[in-house]
């Protein structure tokens, strides 16, 4: 399904996939817009078929640890020119991209993938490696997931609002983040 997304559609959806049971007061507090707005939204996405639907992530209570989805990989890209921001703005809203990095080093990308299938993995692997500015692609597969943080805890890196974002924020959040 190819539907052209808003900016802020898909930060809202970005907000839901990290909580789908965050409120539409709360969403719409995080993009500065009124409760109604995210309502609208939201249901403008369920009935265009971009979010089929909302649920949860069960813990593992095994022994062996975190559960795994089937498939989850590291694409390394090398890039044609230093445009890792073209590659982004096309797979940004790839729900399998669970995160995207601009690095230093032999590759210029890495991007963390989780499908539900190795088939659906290389289906993606295939489309990416066909992106006009990919020179290059490596996968490493993931056997398995030790740990992972994404609360911000120390040692973490913490994402930085994007510019946008900035000017809608208190000139004391501003001062503080320069």
């Amino acid at each position: 399904m190819d539907i052209a997304l808003s900016p802020m559609d898909r930060k809202l959806i970005r907000l839901l996939e990290e909580d789908s049971r965050r409120s539409y007061t709360e969403l719409a507090a995080i993009l500065g817009v009124s409760r109604m707005t995210v309502k609208n939204r939201v249901d403008r996405l369920v009935d265009r078929g971009v979010i089929e639907t909302f649920t949860i992530k069960l813990a593992d209570t095994g022994p062996s640890g975190p559960t795994q989805p089937a498939a989850t990989a590291f694409f390394h890209l090398k890039l044609k020119r230093p445009f890792c921001k073209t590659v982004y703005e096309t797979i940004e809203a790839w729900p399998e991209v669970l995160g995207a990095w601009s690095i230093a080093g032999e590759t210029d990308m890495t991007l963390l993938v989780s499908c539900a299938s190795d088939g659906t993995l290389e289906e993606l692997r295939d489309r990416l490696a066909r992106h006009p500015e990919v020179q290059a692609l490596s996968t490493a597969m993931v056997l398995r997931q030790w740990r992972h943080r994404t609360d911000g805890a120390p040692g973490t890196a913490q994402r930085i609002p994007a510019p946008d974002v900035l000017e809608k924020a208190e000139p004391r959040l501003q001062e503080e983040m320069s």
